[in-house]
């Protein structure tokens, strides 16, 4: 048809249709682009099923308190990595007592563990190691030194069941540590070594246990000797003394020849005090087991021989050479030998009926001794058996010997 038009003259119309067309190609085609950049701002827009909302990702990011809180603020965490161990730590930690003769240190656990074996005896601290006792030898295979633990009791004094009846007179002794030995001459000689600087200060060594006593008295320094070579005079100058100015072959017999005074003071400077009456009766007697000897078994038993004792001799042996004669805790010596200056002042009979922790305080003219000496008869060394000395007397035939308090 447009050939035929062109050949009448006619111009061809302007080709508005196609012109119409490709604007509408044009326009569909920005509309499409317009729908797709629309599609693709609103498919940037539109959130994501599977997506999370931008606001609940970065608010526990940024302002959760909960991360930071514990790893700041929690006292939790330290507390018991700091306070524990006071906490836990038992009350006892680190410290030392004496159960008998063993010294035990309490442990984190709470636990009581025995020490090593003391070398002399357990008291206040644990092991105590006398002045005495430095440097010297041995007696019967141990420290001259050792004490033993007594645990005290209820007994009658000076009873025996055989041919002491009187049970008039009962006692109840609180515990002590009695030294297995008579104090040897070469344990003397320390003290001597540093006289006059080992006389005791005035109240030192009170018996804990009686109230009303008063230690050592001053005025009791007036019958010391004046110096070191005035003591060496004193302790020498009877017949028969043991001690010696030099070591030699008497260093492990018992010392004798000292006043009372003198035993008093070398007791107290060596940390002890001299026994009681009551407290040497308990010990040799064994309590309520009331031995006839400190060695008898049964407890009635009168058997005595010289491998128990010295008695019926000529002269002292070393301290603890007759191992057979032990006492119910283990001393020595405890009949013959030496017989033992005591605290007490001596009366008979006794100033009280019961008591307890009794020691005679009341001023007479002697001192009790107990335990006979080398020259006694047999039946002059039992735990019963009483007799007394004049304080200032220094005699061959007495000695002493030191307790203990803890």
């Amino acid at each position: 048809m447009l050939v035929t038009l062109a050949a009448c003259g006619f111009d061809p119309p302007p080709a508005l249709i196609d012109a119409a067309v490709d604007a509408m190609e044009v326009d569909a085609a920005e509309v499409d682009a317009a729908e797709v950049d629309a599609a693709e701002v609103d498919a940037a827009d539109a959130p994501s099923p599977d997506a999370p909302d931008a606001a609940s990702i970065d608010a526990p990011l940024i302002d959760a308190p909960l991360i930071d809180a514990p790893l700041i603020d929690a006292p939790l965490i330290d507390a018991p990595l700091i306070d524990a161990p006071l906490i836990d730590a038992p009350s006892c930690l680190g410290q030392i007592r004496c159960t008998a003769d063993t010294a035990e240190q309490c442990n984190a656990s709470g636990q009581w563990v025995a020490l090593p074996a003391c070398t002399n005896y357990c008291g206040v601290g644990g092991c105590i190691s006398p002045p005495s006792c430095s440097s010297i030898g041995n007696c019967a295979g141990g420290s001259c030194c050792q004490g033993r633990y007594v645990p005290g009791g209820t007994f009658f004094r000076s009873y025996d069941g055989v041919s002491n009846l009187d049970m008039t007179h009962p006692a109840t002794i609180s515990p002590f540590v009695l030294e297995r030995f008579e104090v040897s001459v070469n344990r003397f000689r320390r003290f001597v070594a540093t006289y006059p600087g080992s006389l005791p200060a005035a109240g030192a060594g009170r018996n804990p246990h009686v109230a009303a006593d008063p230690g050592w008295d001053a005025s009791w320094t007036a019958t010391m000797p004046a110096s070191k070579s005035a003591l060496e005079a004193a302790v020498t100058a009877c017949g028969g003394a043991t001690y010696t100015v030099s070591t030699g072959a008497n260093d492990d017999l018992p010392v004798n020849c000292v006043t009372w005074y003198l035993a008093q003071a070398f007791c107290i400077w060596d940390g002890g005090r001299l026994p009681s009456e009551a407290e040497w009766n308990l010990a040799a007697a064994g309590a309520g087991e009331q031995r006839v000897y400190p060695w008898s078994s049964p407890s009635t038993s009168t058997a005595i021989d010289a491998t128990r004792a010295t008695y019926a001799s000529a002269g002292p042996a070393p301290v603890g050479s007759r191992p057979a004669g032990a006492g119910r805790w283990g001393q020595l010596d405890l009949a013959g030998n030496l017989s033992e200056w005591l605290a007490d002042w001596y009366r008979t009979p006794y100033a009280t009926t019961g008591c307890n922790d009794c020691q005679d305080l009341t001023v007479a003219t002697a001192r009790a001794v107990r335990g006979g000496y080398y020259g006694s008869s047999s039946g002059a060394v039992t735990a019963s058996q009483r007799s007394s000395t004049a304080p200032t007397t220094a005699s061959v035939a007495t000695g002493f010997r030191c307790i203990h308090d803890r």
